[in-house]
């Protein structure tokens, strides 16, 4: 429509159901991929795309999920719950508008003449049943709920390589449920959350989260975590195998990833072929070795720090925000 010179265009914002589809469709990640690198389920995430949040957990975990999937993707956390907050403000008005309708349209319907006059006996019966009814779908509701709790574990990702001796378990659980790390109770947060340092071995550690309520009910989760840790290295071949191994080594290029944030979304491929992708987080390192090259791209360049073989080259961009695919080339 033109109206004094100018032509006005209808502007439609994207949903949060839509921009979290359009962002992952530019990562190139699945669903799949984000359910097994952020513990959520692939149906909550399905729900959240869908726009179907009656059908999601209470709040605090919905939120629990937005922060964790927006870590995961390199956005801003803040801006995905601002949209949430909104669009379920709104459906819940629509639906209690809905409501209203109905009962008004109800109340419309009824005659004086509809009303029957029972006797006190089919009255006392038919409250039983009710009560017999609202009791048995109570029942399955409170069964529902109480038969496992509810366990997030946030970070750190299963399957993660780390280069130090101990790794932070982050995650959330239903509130007032005991947590277990390894058989070892730890402190648990008022909404639920829990925080705790584990210290790592040399090699593959297995780590088991358990949750338990007081039903005695309890969910299980078992991570992996490999650490590349040495304490007090040393050579016991002498100085001529070591210099065999420097040969050996000066012939790839080596490549060190950390941050100084919260967590950062990262994706690294090495010599063409992808090495990882995920979320890193303050408390690890990430350890790559390449032949010819190394392509980094970070959800938020100026946290995001690199080494190349043993050299301190500062943070990969002063912007912050995504960068994408700096490539490294190795100095042969």
């Amino acid at each position: 429509m033109i109206k004094g010179g100018f032509i006005r265009k209808k502007v439609r914002s994207l949903t949060l159901g839509e921009k979290l589809r359009q962002v992952r469709n530019e990562r190139r990640i699945s669903l799949n991929e984000v359910s097994k690198n952020t513990q959520i389920q692939l149906k909550y995430l399905e729900y959240l795309e869908e726009g179907k949040y009656e059908k999601l957990p209470a709040e605090v975990y919905v939120k629990g999920f937005l922060r964790n999937y927006a870590n995961f993707l390199g956005i801003d956390g803040n801006s995905l719950l601002k949209l949430y907050n909104r669009e379920r403000g709104i459906q819940r008005n629509i639906k209690k508008e809905q409501k209203t309708n109905e009962g008004f349209e109800q109340r419309k319907l009824v005659k004086i003449s509809n009303f029957v006059i029972i006797s006190k006996a089919t009255a006392v019966a038919f409250a039983v049943i009710l009560a017999i009814l609202a009791a048995v779908y109570l029942y399955k509701e409170v069964d529902k709920f109480v038969s496992i709790p509810l366990l997030t574990v946030l970070e750190p990702i299963d399957g993660i390589t780390v280069e130090s001796g101990a790794v932070w378990i982050k995650g959330i659980t239903d509130k007032d449920c005991k947590v277990f790390i390894n058989g070892q109770s730890i402190l648990v947060g008022d909404k639920g959350e829990f925080n705790e340092k584990v210290n790592l071995q040399k090699g593959v550690n297995f780590i088991t989260i358990k949750s338990k309520n007081r039903f005695d009910k309890e969910s299980s989760q078992t991570v992996s975590v490999q650490s590349n840790y040495e304490e007090g290295i040393g050579n016991e071949n002498g100085n001529e195998a070591s210099g065999e191994v420097k040969g050996e080594q000066e012939t790839k290029m080596k490549m060190e990833i950390y941050v100084d944030f919260d967590s950062v979304w990262l994706s690294v491929k090495v010599d063409g072929n992808l090495a990882y992708s995920g979320t890193l987080s303050s408390q690890v390192k990430q350890s790559f070795e390449a032949e010819e090259e190394i392509s980094v791209t970070s959800g938020k360049g100026n946290h995001t720090f690199i080494k190349i073989n043993g050299e301190d080259k500062g943070a990969l961009s002063e912007d912050a925000g995504i960068v994408k695919d700096v490539v490294f080339k190795a100095d042969k």
